[in-house]
């Protein structure tokens, strides 16, 4: 029977931790482990943003486990552990995707990487759009459009690295590789704004500055941002969602944005670690 563990280290998992001055960038994940953000319905800030017209986008590597079972990159599992909505990766065909949609396998998507993703050396960008369609972009490149489907997330709740659900009835499909910044925006984003964020994986939004100086940008609709930025010793399985943080910065509001964290959960140790690497 599997034991739920929240992101604990072993002492000398943490001392190597304590003796690191690197600032840590990204989560590494190496099988049973993964990134849950639960969508708590009654609450203000949850993400059923998810609904309606919504952008997910993060950066991600692969990895190669050796498991025999299909790698889950996102997903969104109902109680009974149908998949609403899936992104995963064959390991005996790793240079595509597969896509889940109300519980039924569409068409692969073939991705014509020089290294597929069974490799963990490079970071790729990875945008979800849904609202009257279903738009997924790799790398900026937009590599399908599912016309007349969307994706809701109804009472589900919205996890990275694996396929599982809220009773944890559903738990298994683990990726192996790390995951950088994620990001979740209350609108679709368009194809020119999401090759902007590719190209400049540290910006949120695209600055513009007329001859005396004064700079301007428009309207985010930021709702989620999870950039872990873990500094030496934090052991913590919490990534803080940083958008009203960001939002208040650039417009001096704060009144309508809801904070909503995000939490890393093991099922033992070693199996998630911090990592230097990043975009």
């Amino acid at each position: 029977m599997w034991r739920l563990f929240i992101l604990l280290f072993s002492l000398s998992c943490t001392e190597l931790l304590l003796q690191n001055t690197t600032q840590y960038h990204s989560i590494q994940l190496n099988g049973n482990a993964w990134i849950h953000i639960i969508n708590r319905t009654n609450d203000e800030n949850d993400v059923s943003v998810m609904d309606n017209a919504f952008t997910l986008e993060f950066w991600f590597t692969g990895g190669n486990s050796g498991n025999s079972e299909s790698a889950c990159l996102a997903s969104i599992i109902d109680e009974n552990g149908a998949i609403k909505f899936g992104l995963f990766k064959d390991p005996l065909s790793p240079n595509a995707l597969e896509v889940w949609l109300d519980d039924t396998r569409l068409d692969p998507i073939s991705l014509n990487l020089d290294e597929d993703l069974n490799s963990g050396s490079t970071f790729h960008h990875i945008a979800i759009t849904s609202n009257e369609n279903i738009q997924i972009y790799l790398d900026g490149k937009k590599i399908e459009t599912l016309s007349s489907m969307s994706i809701n997330i109804d009472e589900n709740d919205l996890v990275i690295g694996g396929k599982v659900n809220r009773a944890l009835s559903t738990l298994g499909n683990f990726w192996t590789g790390n995951i950088d910044e994620m990001r979740l925006w209350s609108s679709v984003l368009t194809a020119s704004t999401i090759d902007f964020h590719v190209k400049n994986p540290d910006k949120l939004v695209e600055i513009s500055e007329d001859e005396e100086g004064n700079k301007w940008w428009e309207t985010t609709p930021l709702t989620g941002l999870w950039r872990f930025q873990f500094d030496t010793g934090d052991t913590s399985p919490i990534i803080p969602d940083e958008s009203c943080e960001v939002l208040s910065r650039m417009y001096s509001f704060t009144s309508s944005c809801n904070a909503y964290d995000a939490t890393i959960y093991t099922l033992g140790s070693s199996v998630a670690t911090f990592s230097e690497k990043h975009p």
